[in-house]
């Protein structure tokens, strides 16, 4: 009987098992390549949509602004909004008050375009003995001294809302903002004796046109 020499050889299964480095290679390359391709479509296809959705977003948002009604201070909404449906001027309402001041009394108007000398929109705000008045109307304000006589040169220029106005001193410390055009209604807020002019600045200041729902 002849001798068997030596040992049969292993299988190498590695190659059975898993594919050539270089094969994997080539996979691995078309994988990477293949999934930027795939962002770009995704990409590419929502940005239409991305678009539409924020040019929706962006006029709901508009439309909600201009339809919102204007907040006025002092729980003195309702009766500015009374006064905005009953005038075809432009009525404003303050939308800053110090604190303390809530609408003390308010005059309603009668009719739809008021005569000369009456007021659309009479309100008046208190806080203890300190008042603010704010008097939208055809009607004529003249700012008077001490001795009752007009006061023709004002502290400054100031703002009522958007309106051009002016602050004056009156007698016994009544600081007064009134509205310079001659052809609008006229514009003006008084606080009572001794008030800090800048407070009836400030509330000047913040006055903004009534909106109606």
């Amino acid at each position: 009987m002849c001798a068997i020499r030596g040992s049969p050889r292993p299988l190498l299964h590695s190659h059975t098992m898993r594919p050539h480095a270089s094969v994997r290679r080539r996979l691995e390359d078309r994988e990477r390549s293949l999934a930027p391709a795939a962002m770009r479509v995704v990409v590419t296809r929502g940005w239409p949509l991305l678009i539409i959705l924020f040019v929706l977003g962006t006029a709901a948002t508009c439309r909600s602004s201009s339809s919102r009604a204007t907040a006025c201070a002092g729980g003195s909404t309702a009766i500015y909004q009374t006064h905005a449906r009953s005038t075809t001027a432009t009525v404003y309402c303050p939308t800053f008050l110090p604190a303390g001041f809530e609408m003390a009394s308010a005059q309603p108007p009668d009719l739809v375009q008021p005569p000369n000398d009456a007021p659309y929109s009479d309100v008046e705000f208190r806080n203890g003995e300190q008042t603010i008045e704010i008097i939208q109307g055809n009607l004529l304000i003249t700012p008077r001294n001490d001795a009752g006589l007009p006061i023709s040169t004002p502290e400054r220029d100031v703002k009522f809302g958007d309106v051009p106005s002016q602050l004056f001193i009156e007698y016994q410390r009544v600081p007064l903002v009134r509205s310079t055009s001659t052809t609008e209604p006229t514009r003006a807020i008084l606080g009572s004796p001794g008030l800090d002019p800048a407070i009836v600045v400030r509330v000047a200041e913040g006055m903004r046109k009534v909106k109606v729902p």
